[in-house]
């Protein structure tokens, strides 16, 4: 091997050993953030946790959403999470839903990894700052340690766009080979969640720049992968998926907690909202102003300058004002947002200073001791993020632990009794959300069921009551969490029917168990 040549490989492997580092360095970051909301005891978003587990779990025991019970998402996240729903019949599920839950936390991790590496063209510095900045954003602490679609989403959003642009447009077949893969990957994101087609969209024009031919092949591909995860529930129940994930979906008109405008919705992005860190008035306009200012400035002055630009662009674009104009809106969606506006405020940060270096003196360039304050400043701000985030998970956390926590469910209910629970991360964490009865009635999702079938006022809809009184009937157990629930349309018709039929057997802080009498 000539010395060249050598020369040449030792600077490449050097060069790979840094990426490493830096990659390492931003994972191990979000992984110290997940142990520590393991370590309080709590789950953030403890409700839509238990209902996507529950809903794999009653899949893998041969009972298919749509059909079989009500369930608003497509059928993606439910399919990853079979395997931990799998080792679930055999283990128990509170340990199958604790390995989810660090899954999580690794799904997380790989989203601030794989910002790191996209923005790698920038220098590691950019790089470490933009991989840090999203592993240890507020907003990450909804899903670090939850069980929820939007980290898994992401995930396959962004290796879909790496795969994009590091593709090496001088060789052909290795590009249509990526755009294959790539396809396939955000095919199957949109069957997880459907906001994918925001990030589909961007990266979409990002394929354009290969030319009509790979646009064609990519967009054919995600279709692809749609189908095959979408397809065999479509095929067995049409009219109740459409019904179930697009049209129950559609109908949303507020929160359930009370509508939220756009300044409401712009703080809550932020993470901070619940913290005594909030953003509100003029320190809300500025951060945004500041934020608004720098991406203006660096489109201004030197525009998109590659493929990664022009996605975060896109993506961040696209998912914010979905985000504003959404009827419906929760804190944690902002995480969907997250990579993409810190993407392209961080690689518009470091383009504006790169533009501003023709006029700075030689006094003010960047020198060691710079470096080391900016190096200083990059550890504030990531403990500051820290301990942001950690409060957050005191403030933010439901509680699935206390003086009565609902493991303690099993000691009143045998294992195999029908049961019916109105929020199922307690028919989780107690192990009897599984029945032995054929003919149980199987209910993951009260909210999801009274979207599809409550309309506009779940407590006057005859065919919620309907069914309630169905499911409910067919039980020998209810838990409820706590005395008046937000999942069952309690009106006080099937409030009488209810106490007509069922008694109080144990009365906690965090449930109350019936017996069908």
């Amino acid at each position: 091997m000539s010395a060249p040549v050598l020369e040449r490989d030792i600077a490449r492997d050097a060069v790979l050993r840094r990426d490493l580092r830096v990659e390492g360095v931003v994972a191990v970051a979000s992984l110290v953030l997940s142990l520590s909301q393991f370590l309080t005891g709590r789950l953030p978003s403890a409700f839509d946790s238990g209902v996507y587990f529950a809903a794999s779990s009653e899949f893998v025991n041969g009972h298919l959403p749509y059909r079989d019970f009500a369930f608003v998402q497509p059928p993606g996240g439910l399919l990853l999470l079979s395997p931990w729903a799998l080792i679930g019949r055999w283990t128990g599920l509170p340990f199958a839903f604790t390995l989810a839950r660090g899954c999580s936390a690794v799904v997380v991790a790989a989203v601030a990894v794989l910002i790191s590496r996209l923005t790698l063209s920038y220098g590691h510095r950019t790089s470490l700052v933009a991989g840090v900045t999203t592993a240890l954003a507020p907003t990450a602490v909804y899903e670090m340690t939850s069980v929820k679609l939007e980290s898994y989403c992401l995930l396959l959003s962004l290796l879909a766009t790496w795969w994009v642009v590091s593709a090496d447009a001088r060789v052909p077949r290795n590009l249509r080979r990526r755009m294959v893969a790539a396809g396939l990957v955000m095919g199957f994101a949109g069957a997880v969640k459907l906001w994918a087609f925001l990030p589909f969209v961007a990266l979409t024009a990002c394929v354009a720049t290969y030319g009509p031919r790979l646009v064609s092949r990519f967009v054919l591909w995600a279709a692809a992968g749609f189908a095959l995860a979408v397809g065999p529930f479509l095929l067995v129940t049409p009219s109740t998926f459409f019904e179930e994930v697009v049209v129950a979906q559609l109908r949303r008109t507020h929160n359930a907690l009370g509508q939220v405008g756009m300044i409401e919705r712009l703080s809550q992005m932020t993470g901070l909202r619940q913290t005594p860190f909030a953003l509100n008035g003029v320190g809300l306009l500025v951060l945004y102003g500041v934020v608004a200012a720098t991406i203006l400035g660096a489109l201004v002055l030197g525009g998109p300058r590659g493929l990664v630009d022009r996605f975060f662009l896109g993506a961040t674009v696209l998912t914010l004002a979905a985000l504003l104009g959404a009827r419906e809106f929760y804190a944690y969606y902002a995480y969907f947002l997250t990579p993409f506006a810190v993407g392209l405020v961080v690689t518009s940060a470091v383009r504006l200073w790169r533009w501003s270096s023709q006029w700075r003196v030689a006094s003010l360039r960047l020198r060691p001791r710079g470096l080391a304050a900016g190096s200083t400043a990059l550890i504030v701000l990531a403990a500051a993020g820290c301990a942001f985030s950690f409060y957050s998970v005191h403030r933010l956390s439901e509680v699935v632990a206390g003086p009565t926590p609902p493991a303690s469910i099993g000691r009143y209910i045998a294992p195999g009794s029908c049961v019916v629970f109105d929020d199922a991360i307690q028919g989780v964490v107690s192990n009897r959300l599984i029945s032995s009865s054929p003919s149980c009635p199987v209910v993951v999702d009260p909210g999801g069921l009274a979207m599809v079938l409550g309309g506009q006022d779940p407590l006057r809809s005859i065919a919620l009551a309907r069914t309630w009184r169905h499911d409910l009937l067919g039980a020998r157990y209810v838990v409820l969490a706590g005395l008046t629930p937000l999942g069952i349309p309690w009106s006080r018709s099937l409030y009488r029917w209810f106490v007509a039929r069922f008694r109080v057997v144990v009365n906690q802080i965090t449930y109350v168990i019936y017996r069908h009498v």
